[in-house]
């Protein structure tokens, strides 16, 4: 599928009917291919999307509440301001994509990869043509969450290399084995997040919130944690001014 015109809810309902016989083997069938579609605003509450091709596709403000997004290819999609709350990205091909302000409620992330990734283009059929090795931009995760909520995502063993997560809302997320190497997450709140074994080196982390997190067995060399905010066990382990731990 092409992104020439903008999809009916009837195509859309059709292509997925299809992708869910494509997952239980009928040979008929078709995987779903919505590659470089524009369906911004469209509602997939719930959708059965595992192993569904959606590079370039534009998903902005789509609501995404429940769906199931594992093995799924979204190499550099569009989910700004997207729904993905209580959605299963396991293992989801997210190399370049854009989440900021997504909703990441009790989302998983289960070995997601969100490391760097440049769409250079789609073709007619779904074919796409990119340059995964460079490294910007990276994909992009700001979570929206709502005030006095916790984000409770599960990221776990995720891949985000080198990912830009400047002013993300991951607290209380489950971040355990994650690759978060020269990630960019400057002002991220990262509050009691668990980030066991996690692998930190050369992250930027100035003004993060650290407070509550668990960084036990982490890779913490050379990461930048100017203006942090952390435990003074965390100052004492990172060996720098940081800020103080609030009151």
């Amino acid at each position: 599928m092409t992104g020439c015109a903008v999809m009916t809810p009837y195509q859309i309902e059709t292509a997925l009917s299809s992708h869910k016989l494509w997952l239980r083997g009928q040979m008929s069938a078709r995987r779903l291919d919505l590659s470089g579609e524009d369906l911004e605003g469209v509602d997939l509450t719930t959708a059965e999307l595992r192993k569904a091709k959606l590079t370039g596709t534009r998903l902005s403000l789509a609501i995404l509440a429940g769906a199931d997004l594992r093995e799924a290819d979204l190499f550099a999609a569009n989910l700004e301001d997207a729904d993905l709350t209580r959605a299963d990205l396991s293992a989801a091909n997210l190399r370049g994509a854009c989440l900021r302000q997504a909703k990441l409620i009790d989302a998983r992330l289960v070995r997601a990869d969100l490391r760097p990734g440049v769409l250079i283009a789609v073709q007619r059929g779904g074919a796409p043509h990119h340059h995964a090795p460079r490294p910007e931009p990276a994909a992009h995760v700001c979570a929206q969450v709502p005030p006095g909520q916790r984000n409770r995502a599960d990221c776990t063993e995720a891949r985000m290399t080198g990912a830009d997560l400047s002013n993300a809302r991951l607290a209380g997320c489950l971040l355990a084995g994650v690759s978060l190497a020269n990630a960019t997450l400057t002002g991220a709140d990262l509050r009691d997040a668990t980030l066991v074994g996690a692998d930190l080196s050369g992250a930027d982390l100035r003004g993060a919130n650290l407070i509550g997190a668990l960084l036990d067995d982490a890779r913490l060399d050379g990461a930048d944690v100017t203006g942090a905010k952390m435990s003074p066990e965390l100052q004492a382990r990172f060996g720098v001014g940081a800020q103080p731990e609030d009151d």
